[in-house]
């Protein structure tokens, strides 16, 4: 299939290469910081959030260590205007972590809005994390 067709409803029947298009064009989102300033955030990929959520499965079995999850997807989903990422994960989550929660929490919030995150599905990954075996 190389064109989209129209389904029943009257929607488009994506192509493969349409449905990936779709990710190409999500805009970076503003956040303004109390005090001043401002960040922007994207959503996590796919990958991202896979990568994630397997390493807080891994603090759940004792197997591996949890940084915070806040910490965590701000790290990845801070960006400039045009998308691309502003922090190294590995070399600022400690430091994100240690931030005062008024800063980070608006940009964590429209970091999980823009990743589709529901606040109860972070709320069970941090669960999980938090009953890791000593």
């Amino acid at each position: 299939m190389t064109k989209s067709e129209t389904t029943t409803n009257g929607k488009a029947c994506l192509t493969a290469s349409e449905f990936i298009d779709l990710g190409k064009d999500v805009a970076p989102v503003p956040v303004d910081l109390p005090g001043g300033g401002r960040v922007y955030v994207r959503g996590l990929t796919a990958e991202e959030r896979d990568a994630m959520e397997w390493l807080y499965a891994e603090a759940s079995t004792g197997k591996g260590k949890s940084p915070s999850i806040r910490a965590f997807i701000v790290a990845a989903c801070c960006c400039d205007a045009e998308g691309k990422p502003i922090f190294d994960n590995k070399l600022y989550a400690r430091s994100l972590a240690n931030m005062p929660a008024k800063l980070l929490e608006p940009v964590f919030d429209a970091a999980r809005k823009a990743s589709g995150m529901t606040e109860d599905e972070v709320g069970e990954i941090e669960k999980n994390s938090e009953s890791a075996p000593a």
